[in-house]
């Protein structure tokens, strides 16, 4: 069973990845026993919808640049070096 943490984690990373299949049911059976990351789930939610609104008042769309592949590499590599400091 996941603890809130990687709970949170985990959700914070579907909207930027695929969860496997295990991740999934791991998030969805903690989801129904725990409210507050049912909460932070809507919250999650939320600022995604204000995020995309303000993109959209702005005339930033789906097309817009973002970062350089370089960019996503380095910041990628950057996280999993600091996610092995932690363990």
């Amino acid at each position: 069973m996941l603890n809130c943490k990687d709970a949170s984690r985990l959700q914070s990373h579907s909207y930027e990845r695929p969860l496997s299949a295990r991740e999934w049911i791991g998030l969805k059976l903690h989801l129904l026993i725990c409210k507050g990351c049912r909460g932070f789930a809507q919250q999650l939610k939320l600022i995604r919808q204000a995020c995309r609104r303000i993109d959209e008042s702005k005339g930033v769309g789906a097309d817009a640049p973002g970062l350089s592949p370089d960019a996503k590499t380095h910041i990628l590599k950057e996280l999993a070096s600091k996610q092995g400091e932690k363990t």
